[in-house]
């Protein structure tokens, strides 16, 4: 085989070895044995066997030998065991061609020296191990614990859920079977009262029965696993007549919440089903519509009866009017038909004005927000409740700022908006572009929306506002936004000199140079636009921008040495 131990055998056909026998005098034969070759360890891997023969050197002799290979699983064959059966037996088969056998349990034990062995009272779980010795000395080893299949039978039987037993039975099988499957089953309905045969047989998993006979009847269940396990379970029923129907008086219809009182008679005893109370063996209330069984008993058997009630329910339909602003009293409630069910007129009495303690009304006026109960109720005091709101709008809320570019740079369309304010019905968006001569409206629009678009072409400043405001007649602040076109004046400053402050400003600037004397001051808009202009004789100028629009702005600034400009922004 390999460069390995127990890596060859030889045979000599001799008289003196004990394998092999004399027939007559002149011919030796050895009948054909098993040679085990433990290959587990090869897995994977090109095993070559060569089997060589050699003459004799006494000369006028010869042989012939017969080899046949066959390659068996290296694994312990158990046959099977069933779990709870008593005694367990296990019965375990080594693989052939090994010349010694020694089995042993999980503690030790020799439990035999042959390739099989069979184990009574064998425990689940227990582990089993044997040593196999080979022709060429090796010792091979194998274990197996045993894991016994469980096979259990079950059923449902529809008869043993009850105190009365009907004459007719429905059978589920409910058997289960590990690790192996469950191969077939068999029922077996027979009396147990007399010495009869099997009244009905079934290999069926769901089937209904009804028994021939009055008396005690035993239902088997014999389940078998594919392995060969078996398990059996059965029930004893006692099958009573059935003797009639039991008589049931109840209404055809009840009102929903109404308790109502069934009679039932014909038997001895009774069993009430679905019922809300028994008032008596014989008696019980019920509510509302449904279906009902009642079971009579008396000294003959059982019976059943199932009667139903239809529930008597009708509806409402109203019509109704929000009030249009928040805090007002103009809601309305009409209630205009009712559907279904009802005996006589219905009357609908409300919870704000004390149920039947007030007037019963069908419109009811000047209702503040709110939610309103209507009890409705007809003749046979068959009643219902409905529940009806009145909603106001939100409250006004308030308005942002407006947001959009304040700095254009090209004559196009610009896109405006504001936050959406809550109750708002509409908006106000209205602009003014500011001219030398005056404010010219170039928009005045009402919208459902919260943004605008603003076409601008010409360089004069805008000013852009929006109001919110909802149709009780209230509205919001007014919110602007002052546009203005970029401007090509370059910012020159001279900060180690010259000081302009506050910057941002809202009511005034100051202009100080700190070692000179200004003698010019001028402002423009961004879009160069000259907006003011004054003389100045000192080191000092304060000048007053209260009215101009918020922005930027530009203020030229004269001096002995130059002119520097700085870039200031009017709040």
């Amino acid at each position: 085989l390999l460069n390995t131990a127990c890596n060859h055998y030889i045979e000599i056909a001799d008289k003196n070895n004990p394998d092999f026998k004399q027939c007559g005098n002149n011919i030796l034969w050895k009948d054909w044995s098993i040679m085990g070759v433990n290959l587990n360890s090869y897995i994977g891997q090109t095993v070559y066997i060569s089997i060589s023969i050699a003459n004799s050197t006494y000369g006028d002799q010869f042989g012939y030998a017969y080899v046949v290979g066959k390659c068996m699983p290296m694994a312990i064959k158990i046959d099977f065991c069933c779990y709870g059966t008593t005694p367990t037996v296990a019965r375990f088969d080594a693989p052939e061609g090994f010349i010694a056998y020694e089995w042993k349990d999980s503690e030790g034990n020799i439990m035999g020296k042959n390739q099989k062995l069979s184990i009574l009272g064998a425990r689940h779980e227990a582990v089993y191990t044997v040593h196999m010795l080979s022709n060429m000395g090796c010792t091979s080893t194998l274990s197996y614990e045993i894991v016994c299949d469980s096979t259990v039978s079950d059923f449902a039987c529809d008869s043993i859920t009850y105190k009365c037993y009907p004459s007719k039975v429905a059978l589920t099988a409910l058997p289960y079977s590990r690790p192996t499957q469950i191969a077939w089953w068999v029922w077996e309905i027979f009396k147990t009262s007399e010495n009869q045969e099997i009244e009905h047989l079934s290999m069926d998993s769901i089937f209904e029965y009804t028994f021939q006979d009055t008396g005690y009847y035993k239902i088997l269940l014999t389940v078998y696993a594919e392995n060969g396990c078996a398990d059996t379970a059965s029930a004893i029923v006692y099958s009573y007549p059935s003797y009639g129907k039991v008589n049931i008086t109840a209404p055809d219809e009840i009102c929903n919440h109404i308790e109502a009182e069934v009679f039932a008679s014909g038997a001895e005893g009774y069993e009430w089903y679905n019922v809300k109370r028994i008032t008596s063996d014989s008696s019980a209330i019920i509510d509302k519509g449904g279906t009902y069984v009642v079971r009579g008993i008396n000294t003959l058997g059982c019976s059943m009866d199932t009667f139903i009630v239809a529930d008597k329910i009708f509806t409402i339909q109203y019509t109704k009017e929000n009030n249009r602003c928040p805090k007002l009293s103009d809601g309305k409630i009409n209630i205009t038909k009712v559907l279904g069910e009802y005996d006589g007129s219905v009357l609908h009495y409300w919870e704000d004005l004390g149920f039947t303690n007030g007037a019963a009304l069908n419109e009811r006026n000047n209702l503040l927000s709110d939610q309103y109960i209507v009890y409705s109720i007809d003749e046979d005091n068959c009643y219902r409740y409905d529940t009806i709101e009145i909603t106001e709008p939100l409250p006004l809320g308030n308005i942002g700022k407006i947001s959009g570019p304040f700095i254009v740079s090209n004559m196009a369309t610009y896109t405006f908006s504001v936050s959406p304010v809550q109750g708002t019905e509409l908006y106000h968006w209205y602009a003014y572009e500011i001219k030398e001569s005056g404010r010219l409206n170039i928009l005045d629009t009402f919208v459902n929306k919260n943004q605008m678009e603003l076409s601008i072409s010409d360089i004069n400043p805008i000013e852009i506002s929006v109001r919110a405001f909802n149709f009780c007649g209230d509205t919001t602040d007014v919110s602007s936004l002052y546009i203005q076109y970029k401007s090509d004046i370059t910012e020159t400053t001279d900060s180690k000199h010259i000081v302009v402050y506050p910057n941002p400003t809202s009511d005034y600037v100051t202009i100080q140079h700190k070692n000179g004397t200004l003698n010019e001051i001028r402002i423009f808009d961004v879009i160069g636009k000259e907006i003011k202009r004054q003389i100045v004789s000192g080191s000092v100028c304060t000048l007053n921008t209260e009215n101009l629009h918020s922005g930027i702005y530009f203020i030229q600034i004269k001096t002995e040495s130059g002119i520097t400009t700085t870039k200031v922004y009017k709040k």
